[in-house]
């Protein structure tokens, strides 16, 4: 399955980058579960880790606004020591630098 929605949330909203970012620097885990999601809910990123190391980040998308609606959910399952490269992938992938650069 391939599934993708446009999210624009800057300048208002909470950088998902900085997330990833967050998740980094908190490696050794954390209690409950760390959020983000889009202004308008069409995207959201949940994560959560366990007592070895490893952190479950739960993806969702939703179509919101046509029809017909759909929504889709995937869970990975990634080890502490990847975050760090996690967070810098996610700065380039959310935020790339204009072609020519």
């Amino acid at each position: 399955m391939q599934a993708s929605v446009r999210v624009d949330n800057l300048p208002y909203g909470r950088n998902p980058a900085d997330f990833f970012e967050e998740l980094a620097r908190q490696w050794q885990g954390w209690q409950g579960e760390q959020s983000w999601a889009a202004i308008e809910g069409e995207y959201s990123l949940v994560a959560t880790t366990d007592a070895c190391g490893h952190l479950l980040l739960t993806v969702s998308l939703l179509a919101k606004g046509g029809f017909p609606a759909w929504s889709a959910e995937v869970s990975l399952a990634i080890e502490a020591g990847q975050l760090q490269a996690l967070a810098m992938n996610g700065k380039d992938f959310f935020y790339p630098a204009p072609a020519g650069l």
